[in-house]
């Protein structure tokens, strides 16, 4: 009697070891079914990014950026920058502003690089030779300056002016 009894015993424990290991199964099934279909990511492509950017910025810009006046005798720019920090957004600005002033010497003059040691340091001089005499990009003046925040980020519009007289 015993004897049936342990036996009857083991194959209830079978039993319910089956039963655990359906239901578990069943519940881990059941995590990995969603009720609803996956949301679809939109993907955005990075011109589609920069001219959003652009027009983020364009609403921003001032005046003075949009319709810079000419006159004789000067390189008139208008160097534009977006940063996360303020001092940076204000630092790119200005640098563009001067490559623009660069590129333009670059076009209408002639220009020489010359590097100098004093004291242990070395200095290099950009000079340009232009129609009217020698100009130089660091005599270049910034005229006007505005930053404002679009988003999280800072925009700096830089007037620069360079006289060549």
């Amino acid at each position: 009697m015993d004897k049936a009894k342990n036996k009857l015993h083991g194959s209830e424990m079978n039993s319910l070891k089956s039963l655990t290991i359906s239901i578990t199964c069943i519940i881990l099934l059941n995590a990995c079914v969603t009720s609803a279909p996956p949301e679809r990511t939109k993907v955005i492509s990075h011109q589609e990014i920069i001219k959003n950017e652009k027009e983020d910025m364009i609403w921003a810009m001032p005046s003075w950026c949009e319709n810079i006046k000419q006159e004789p005798f000067q390189f008139k720019v208008c160097g534009i920058a977006k940063s996360l920090n303020l001092q940076t957004s204000r630092t790119r600005s200005e640098l563009d502003a001067r490559k623009q002033i660069s590129k333009i010497l670059g076009n209408q003059c002639s220009g020489t690089e010359r590097e100098e040691r004093r004291n242990g340091k070395t200095y290099f001089k950009s000079i340009y030779t232009c129609e009217t005499g020698e100009v130089s990009i660091k005599n270049a003046l910034i005229k006007n300056r505005k930053t404002e925040r679009v988003g999280n980020n800072f925009v700096t519009f830089t007037e620069m002016s360079l006289f060549y007289r």
